[in-house]
């Protein structure tokens, strides 16, 4: 007997996680979610997510959801945006620009915020890239196993 590899559950464990994290990239595109505990911010939106930390600032467990306003057809939008992290410190000192980019809205975000905060900003499309090699690896050693423990088996 063969084995086949709709019977792991590492493969549908995979499958649901790239479906949650598509899912979640195009839900993005319209609205941001956000969860706030402590000092720190998780938040899903501008096809990526937001891991930020506000040190003065101590908050109970809650969520956010909010629609984004609809943009016109013209206003600058990057398919693929870069990963980048946000420092207060750094961004204090970046000179005002007049373009609107996402990442100068997270940069002024920080320097409103206050001392000693950061946001990291994930594209969905790298961590779709992360998440694919381990899965990948996970599905090839199991088939390895597999093989090899039918090799076994099936020669005395």
């Amino acid at each position: 007997m063969k084995p086949t590899l709709h019977r792991s559950i590492i493969f549908w464990a995979g499958i649901l996680v790239l479906i949650f994290t598509c899912w979640a990239w195009r839900d993005s595109y319209t609205h941001v979610t956000r969860l706030i505990w402590n000092q720190f911010t998780i938040a899903s939106g501008a096809r990526g997510i937001c891991i930020g930390g506000e040190p003065l600032a101590r908050q109970s467990l809650t969520t956010e959801r909010e629609t984004l306003p609809t943009y016109p057809a013209n206003w600058p939008r990057e398919t693929f945006p870069a990963p980048f992290l946000v420092r207060e410190k750094e961004a204090a000192m970046l000179p005002e620009s007049d373009s609107y980019s996402f990442r100068a809205s997270i940069e002024s975000a920080v320097v409103e915020t206050g001392p000693g905060a950061w946001i990291l900003y994930l594209p969905y499309w790298l961590i779709l890239l992360l998440l694919l090699p381990p899965w990948s690896l996970l599905l090839l050693s199991r088939a390895r196993r597999l093989k090899r423990t039918h090799a076994l088996t099936d020669h005395p």
